[in-house]
């Protein structure tokens, strides 16, 4: 994931060697970055006006804005669409989402099955009778394990996807092996669209 981060006014007239005011360089950097950010993460703090993530993947928590309703809870799992960059100051890193999806599961190793992130996409050929699917999990004591599953009911997933692995028969390889028993993790997702109806659930 690209990190953006808007430049101050000082480091702005550093590289163009003019006179910019503040609101000049923020609009003149504005106007460079790359839109479209996603943060993912667990909600380690609500309040009335923002609520922040905490995202391993920028490593810093990220405080986040929106102008709809969006009933996020402490210890829950996110992931942040916004359409604009991310904003960094001395202080704190924050963006303006444009939707919030409320994961049922968040990344870890359970009982009966995984949950992780597709990082590797395998077609069906001389390796795989079947397309298969890499899904990276974090284990408890902080690291990263994986798994290899064949897809043989014609599932389909795209990178990055968050995903459900059932333990089932894994192989004893490095990464395990399974077959099937993998699902896409439900998530609601709340936006200026579905704001307006608050008991319209989208379950993808």
């Amino acid at each position: 994931m690209k990190k953006v981060i808007l430049a101050g006014a000082l480091g702005i007239v550093a590289l163009a060697g003019t006179n910019l005011s503040g609101l000049e360089a923020t609009t003149a950097s504005a106007a460079i970055q790359e839109l479209n950010t996603t943060v993912e993460g667990k909600v380690g703090e609500v309040n009335t006006a923002y609520f922040v993530v905490e995202s391993k993947q920028l490593k810093e928590n990220v405080t986040v804005y929106t102008d709809f309703q969006s009933n996020v809870k402490v210890g829950e799992y996110v992931i942040i669409n916004s359409k604009g960059p991310l904003f960094q100051n001395a202080f704190t890193t924050s963006v303006t989402a444009d939707s919030v999806e409320h994961l049922e599961l968040a990344p870890g190793n359970y009982k009966d099955f995984v949950v992780g992130h597709v990082s590797k996409l395998y077609p069906a050929d001389a390796d795989f009778d079947d397309p298969a699917v890499k899904v990276d999990y974090p284990t408890v004591d902080g690291n990263v394990n994986s798994v290899i599953v064949t897809l043989s009911e014609g599932q389909s997933f795209k990178i990055n996807d968050l995903v459900k692995v059932e333990r089932g028969f894994w192989t004893k390889s490095i990464p395990a092996q399974a077959t099937d028993g993998i699902e896409k993790v439900k998530s609601h997702i709340d936006s200026a669209k579905t704001s307006d109806n608050n008991d319209q659930w989208i379950w993808s």
